[in-house]
């Protein structure tokens, strides 16, 4: 008895024998291919993001904003009494400003370096880079900013921006 193979058979088998290869291949090596990659920690620690989320708000101006936006925006990211700060002392001289200037900004904040650490309350000191900047004029004006930030509840938030006062007062070398 004789066995005939045609060249057919043998190339419909080689297809085959291909096929399952591949989807073989596929089915093991595709998933490490895809798999998504870990989810990394951000590198900025909770305290210092608290600082830039807060600072970014505060920055962060629009004219076309209707008037209690923006302390609501800020109040998002702030302690009790950072919020209260923000509503009494800051927005009403804030709304004056961006309503005379027109201001439409944008804030880019980082953190710089943690200046103190006293337990649940530090201060960052955050580089901002401002879009459209009112009063130079300049496009991406950039400014050092400090503040503090405090732990409520287990939940860092920016309590308050120091005035230069503050900020001079230790910064400058003491004798």
């Amino acid at each position: 008895m004789d066995i005939l193979v045609s060249t057919k058979g043998i190339r419909n088998a080689a297809i085959i024998i291909f096929l399952a290869l591949a989807g073989t291949t596929a089915l093991v090596i595709g998933p490490i291919i895809m798999a998504p990659e870990p989810a990394a920690e951000s590198p900025i620690p909770p305290d210092a993001m608290a600082a830039v989320k807060g600072v970014n708000e505060f920055y962060t101006l629009d004219f076309k904003e209707s008037p209690g936006k923006w302390s609501l925006r800020v109040c998002g990211y702030t302690t009790d009494a950072g919020c209260r700060a923000v509503e009494e002392f800051f927005a009403p001289s804030v709304r004056a400003v961006v309503d005379q200037n027109r201001v439409h900004t944008y804030a880019f904040v980082k953190p710089v370096q943690l200046l103190i650490d006293n337990g649940d309350h530090r201060i960052w000191k955050l580089e901002v880079t401002l879009t459209n900047p009112w009063n130079e004029g300049r496009e991406g004006m950039t400014q050092d900013v400090y503040a503090e930030v405090a732990n409520e509840d287990g939940k860092w938030l920016l309590n308050r921006i120091l005035f230069e006062q503050e900020v001079n007062s230790f910064l400058t070398p003491l004798p």
